[in-house]
């Protein structure tokens, strides 16, 4: 998560959240919860899916990312949520 950027400090931190995985047909296959790290390890079919990061509210928001999932391949992927902080 991005919060306010200060000359010489990090302005990203971990954060846990739930993320929704949507296939090619816009339908919610699975639902994943991120560790504290916001890490996540999900088994998915080859293809092409969209992961929806949800919000409890307007922040921190996140947009949806699409990914392609190949067989015997670790996909990593990056959500960058938006704390609102300015």
């Amino acid at each position: 998560m991005r919060s306010v950027e200060r000359r010489g400090a990090a302005n990203s931190e971990p954060y846990q959240a739930t993320i929704a995985v949507l296939d090619g047909s816009g339908r919610e296959v699975a639902t994943v919860q991120t560790d504290t790290e916001g890490r996540f390890r999900l088994q998915l079919s080859p293809g092409t899916y969209v992961l929806r990061p949800q919000s409890p509210g307007m922040y921190p928001r996140a947009p949806n990312s699409k990914c392609e999932v190949r067989r015997n391949v670790v996909t990593q992927v990056e959500i960058v949520y938006d704390s609102g902080k300015r």
